[in-house]
C-alpha cells in the first residue's frame, strides 16, 4: 500500500490532476487499489506464519503448507512485476480485442 500510495503521489493519473480542483476523483480507479492490499494482507501473513515456523520447525503438513503458500506469493509476484514495468499498457489490453 505504501507503494501503491507513493507511485500514486509521484505520478498521479492526468484526470485525477486535471479534475481534482473541481472535486471530481473519478480519475482514480479505485478498483486497482484492493487487490494491492489483497496482497500485501496475504504477503505478511505468510511472512508472519514463516517466522513462527522457523522458531519451532514445521510439521510435515505445515512444511508443505508453506511451500505451497511460498509459490503463491512468488507466481503474484511474477504478475505484479510486469505491471510495475508497464507491460499491461494499451497494446497489451488492445490484443483481446
Amino acid at each position: 500500500m505504501v507503494a501503491l500510495g507513493l507511485g500514486l503521489g509521484l505520478d498521479p493519473p492526468n484526470a485525477l490532476v486535471r479534475d481534482a480542483p473541481a472535486g471530481d476523483r473519478t480519475g482514480l480507479d479505485l478498483r486497482a487499489v484492493w487487490p494491492v492490499g489483497a496482497i500485501a494482507a496475504a504477503s505478511a501473513l505468510i511472512t508472519v506464519i514463516g517466522l513462527k515456523a522457523s522458531r519451532s520447525g514445521p510439521t510435515p503438513l505445515g512444511g508443505r503448507f508453506l511451500e505451497i503458500a511460498e509459490g503463491f506469493v512468488l507466481l503474484t509476484l511474477v504478475s505484479l512485476a510486469p505491471a510495475v514495468f508497464g507491460v499491461y499498457g494499451h497494446t497489451v489490453r488492445s490484443l483481446t480485442g
